[in-house]
Order: structure tokens, then sequence, then C-alpha cells
């Protein structure tokens, strides 16, 4: 049995398009399945507990949708010692997706999903956020988390009506890009004492940490080309020091993979960190944006089986 978990609103409307025609192949190869369709801020958990507890061996999740619906599900299973997860990516940004190997065509990619093609082990993150006056929040993440100006852009894209326009013509990730150059004019610097598998280090006018578990975030952008989700360890990238101009001229390398060594950038890895700010700031979890943090932990909290 399959259980598919389907965001049809993802890139503005293809989630549901692209379960209409998963739902033909799966009737017509007779191949059992029960749907979900999940609804914005509201969590599946309670539906996967059913699910769980009527299940004996392993579950086999199906997620239609991108990298806010894989956050929205991964943080509702009770049970990661039983899930096998499968995604068929329909999102503006897909980076979780981005460095596999996934068939092209949504027949083969049902197909690789019945037969388990292929199996990875993938590394899950968790961040506990926080912020003043309140209990901290914990999260589980699979692309990237982070503090400062990316978690801006994430913060104001999802809000973008002109996201929602250029999805439809597949320019989506345009969005990420502009408001990245608005923002790094409009970007709120603060120092951070960062620790790192215990190593702690003052950093002054930081314009964010971006915390990886993917070599990408934000539709591609490759923060930290190097990472892995298999390699059991996050990969860090701080952008701290320079002035406002010079990251006007430093940002745009991202894109294209080539800001390693350039000032201002730091790229680290670890199996943990800490961070604490001077002042209260944006963190974002899989592009899914909180504001008024005053810091977090993040840390890998285990692997899952990826069926693709």
């Amino acid at each position: 049995m399959l259980y598919f978990f389907v965001n049809p609103a993802s890139r503005s409307g293809k989630g549901a398009a692209k379960w209409e025609q998963a739902e033909h192949i799966l009737k017509e190869k007779k191949i059992p399945y029960e749907v979900h369709f999940l609804k914005a801020a509201t969590s599946p958990r309670p539906v996967m507990e059913e699910i769980f507890a009527k299940e004996t061996g392993p579950v086999s999740l199906v997620l239609i949708g991108g990298d806010g619906t894989l956050n929205q599900c991964i943080n509702g299973i009770p049970d990661f010692d039983r899930v096998e997860l499968s995604v068929i990516p329909t999102g503006s940004g897909n980076d979780f997706c981005r460095n596999k190997d996934i068939p092209k065509t949504l027949e083969e990619q049902i197909d690789h999903i019945v037969t388990k093609k292929h199996t990875l082990l993938v590394d899950r993150g968790i961040i506990t956020y926080r912020k003043e006056g309140l209990a901290p929040v914990t999260s589980a993440f699979m692309v990237s988390t982070g503090l400062g100006y990316d978690a801006a852009i994430c913060h104001m894209a999802e809000r973008s009506k002109l996201k929602k326009i250029l999805n439809k013509i597949k320019l989506g990730k345009l969005v990420y890009l502009m408001i990245g150059i608005k923002e790094i004019f409009g970007a709120r610097l603060t120092d951070m004492d960062i620790t790192i598998d215990g190593s702690k280090k003052h950093y002054k006018n930081v314009f964010f940490i971006a915390t990886m578990n993917q070599p990408f975030e934000g539709g591609g952008v490759a923060m930290t080309p190097s990472a892995s989700d298999c390699d059991g360890q996050l990969d860090f990238m701080i952008f701290s020091g320079v002035s406002k101009l010079k990251a006007l001229c430093t940002i745009p390398l991202l894109y294209v993979k080539k800001h390693a060594g350039k000032p201002g950038v730091t790229l680290l890895t670890g199996k943990e960190v800490s961070v604490t700010t001077s002042g209260a700031r944006i963190v974002h979890c899989d592009g899914e944006s909180e504001e008024g943090c005053t810091g977090f932990e993040a840390r890998l909290d285990g692997k899952i089986p990826f069926i693709y």
C-alpha cells in the first residue's frame, strides 16, 4: 500500500494536476493506494498516526509537493524507524530532490517507488529555535535551516504575489533572486556567537548563517556545493564582516558556485551548531520562516530510507 500526501497548491496548482496523472497510473496498474490532501498550517500527524497504527510493517509515504511539503510531512511522521519516504517533486525549489537521480517521467517515478529500485539513507536534521519570552520550538528539516538574510528571503518569497504569477510560467525561482538583491540593502546585520562542535567564535556584522543538509536551498542556490545528506554531517556558510556593496558583488556568485574564498564567506562542517544573536532575526526551516528569533541549535537526528 502506498500512502500519498498531496499538496494540491504546490507550484500554483501543479501538485493537484500531478496527482490526477498519478491516480490514473495507479488505477491502470492496479497499485493499492490511499491519498490525503494537505492544507497549509495543518499538521498531517493525526492522519499519519492512524496509518502507522494500522500497519504492522514499513509504511510507504509518497509526497507530491515541494520542500515545504516535505518539511510539513517530516514533522508529522510518528515513527521514523518504520517509514519509507518517496517524493514526486512539484514545488518551485525542489532542493531536496535536486541532486538525486529521480526519473523524468511520472510513470517511471511510480514504477521505481513500487519496485523500490533505489534506496538512499538520508540524514534528517533537527532545529530548536528560541524567541524572547516564549518556549523553544523544535522542528525537523531535510534541506536547510538558517538565520538572517537567507531566512528573510524565504519569508518575503512565501508572501510574494509575484511568486505565484512566475510559478505559472515556470519562472518561480526568479523571485528568490529579485528579493535577494533587494534584501541586501535592507538586511539588518547582527553580531553572532556561533559554536560548531564545541568550538565557539564571535562574528561581527553577520548577514546570515546557513545550516545545510543539501548543497542547495532557495531553488538551486549553492550555499555549500560539497554538502551531502548522506555523510552524517552538516555544512555551514557564514557570511559576515563585509559592506553591503561588497555583499552585492558576492551574493550573485552563489548561483554559479564561485563564492568560496571570497571576502566574508566562511564555509565549515560539523555535526551540531549553536547560534546566539545580538538582536531578534528571522529563522527558516526548509524555507518555512519564523520571525523574532534570538538564536537556535541544530544537529542531525538520524536517517530516513528514501525510495526513488
